[in-house]
């Protein structure tokens, strides 16, 4: 095994005007991967990563562990970046609480993920150097991922994947340590399906057991489609009868129901009872884009919905947003679906599109509001100008969020190979936006700038976007002498306006908010 060293590197820093619809780029000369393990500190989000200088999904065991911390002022993002650990790579890190301590464990790689794994843990608040790590539990483990931890009395339940260097799948697996004594039981499950592992979990405290997400249906050799559910008590076991496929009874887009959630999916407590589900459903009736689309799977919405603690299914229709929402695709990760109190849950997500302008593929952040049904209080969107996903979205005390975005460029179509990279924003307020029910809350000024029109010249119809809080709007045609032609509204992220039934000529284009206040006026020309 090779050395461990704590080395330190001179901060580099660097300033980059703040705006919430401009993310930042890590200051990273070589690759960047975020591996969850984020922490906001005051006005400073602290972020580790792995850097590496080939793709990301190959492992030589020299990459190294960094931390960028992020420090929001009035004036600009200040970023500076500091090597922690070297030649100990890791993909995935969770944190979590433990006796009123925070606590980081992750798993240390070798060189082709082929053997001896092994897992570390150590205070965050501490240096590398006083991680604990593991010894050996078993030299055949070509990998291990965890993407959640629970505490629970003495010690931590890690939920991830584990694969052995002998076999060509990986398990779904859960790690129980005692944190007293640092021992380790280990229980792996059999799952078929493309990608093998636990997604999320949650404890139920009234049925002392935990409800855990999968890609597909565990110990079931021919699952249907779609991810798996199921309850799994405190000694690893697999509670009989619980284990099923997450099915969906929503009528969006005019769907027969029951759908199939796919694959991933993640899961909060919403009281002793019940909890929120939130992932991505296939709608067969998004037809792929007409465009010329490098990732053609345009079929998703984003589903979300209360379940009971004790069966697991639903207890009333879900919810679906997607396609609707989020132009023409949704995709979620591990980590972005956070609870914030008990009527807010924050779902970061991204959406794929086609858009001539700026650059020919984008992606854009999309954040949403959930009260405890679901139900969507508000959407809010931002370019991030690169193709990403969300990795982790962070609140902090001030009521406003974090987000990281993994981003990808470069890519080698002989080798299939890309290079990665990490972006990094913060939205202001966000917890005290207007939520359903509620009174006497001011909703978000929209501005000109949030506000994008095209095509222009347009021929039969233009598509306004909207970014920020999306709001209804008012949309306006006049000719040049100030007749009123043409009338609409846009309660979307993305509306298309037909103007077809408009002659050739000039026109004006006014964009109201929702006090009737004019916000934007663009010239529309019709050729």
């Amino acid at each position: 095994m090779k050395k461990r060293t704590l080395i330190l590197i001179i901060f580099i820093l660097t300033t980059i005007n703040l705006s919430s619809q401009t993310p930042i780029r890590i200051n990273e000369p070589l690759q960047s991967f975020a591996n969850g393990l984020n922490q906001v500190k005051g006005d400073s989000l602290m972020l580790k990563y792995l850097q590496m200088n080939h793709d990301w999904r190959i492992i030589t065991g020299n990459e190294n562990i960094k931390e960028a911390i992020i420090y929001k002022s009035g004036w600009g993002f200040v970023s500076s970046t500091t090597t922690l650990l070297q030649n100990a790579p890791f993909y995935v890190g969770v944190h979590f609480n433990w006796r009123n301590t925070e606590y980081e464990i992750a798993p240390k790689l070798n060189q082709g993920k082929t053997d001896s794994c092994i897992l570390w843990l150590k205070k965050q608040s501490e240096p590398f150097d006083s991680a604990y790590f593991f010894p050996l539990y078993d030299s055949s483990f070509a990998y291990i991922d965890i993407y959640k931890a629970i505490s629970l009395q003495n010690g931590v339940y890690l939920f991830g994947t584990l694969k052995y260097n002998y076999s060509n799948t990986s398990h779904p697996a859960i790690f129980k340590i005692n944190m007293l004594t640092r021992s380790i039981k280990i229980r792996k499950f059999n799952c078929y399906s493309p990608v093998r592992s636990f997604t999320d979990a949650t404890y139920d405290l009234v049925n002392h057991n935990f409800i855990v997400t999968s890609f597909a249906q565990i110990e079931n050799p021919n699952p249907p489609f779609g991810a798996g559910i199921c309850k799994i008590d405190t000694n690893l076991n697999l509670i009989p009868g619980s284990n099923q496929t997450l099915q969906s009874n929503y009528a969006t887009h005019l769907i027969q129901p029951p759908n199939p959630y796919e694959y991933i999916v993640g899961i909060e407590e919403v009281d002793a009872q019940n909890f929120l589900v939130v992932g991505s459903a296939l709608n067969p009736l998004q037809l792929p884009s007409s465009t010329p689309n490098p990732n053609p799977n345009y079929w998703d919405d984003l589903v979300v919905g209360q379940r009971s603690n004790v069966t697991l299914m639903e207890n009333s229709t879900s919810y679906a947003y997607g396609k609707v929402d989020t132009s023409e695709s949704a995709s979620i990760d591990f980590f972005p679906f956070k609870r914030i109190d008990s009527n807010l849950f924050y779902v970061g997500m991204t959406s794929r599109f086609y858009n001539p302008i700026p650059e020919p593929w984008d992606t854009e952040l999309a954040l949403f509001g959930l009260n405890e049904q679901g139900q969507k209080h508000w959407a809010y969107y931002e370019p991030l100008n690169d193709y990403c996903y969300i990795s982790d979205i962070i609140p902090d005390q001030k009521g406003g969020i974090w987000y990281v975005a993994q981003c990808f460029e470069n890519l080698n179509t002989s080798t299939g190979e890309f290079e990665s990279f990490i972006k990094v924003g913060y939205i202001d307020s966000v917890a005290y936006w207007p939520r359903i029910g509620a009174v006497g809350i001011e909703t978000p000024v929209k501005k000109a700038e949030d506000i994008q029109i095209y095509p222009n010249p347009v021929e039969h119809e233009f598509t306004i976007k909207q970014y920020g809080f999306v709001q209804t709007l008012q949309l306006r045609i006049y000719n040049l002498q100030g007749a009123l032609l043409q009338e609409s509204q846009s309660q979307s992220h993305k509306s298309t306006i037909d103007v077809s039934q408009l002659k050739s000529g000039l026109y004006l284009l006014h964009v109201l908010n929702e006090k009737g206040q004019l916000i934007k006026e663009q010239k529309l020309v019709k050729p």
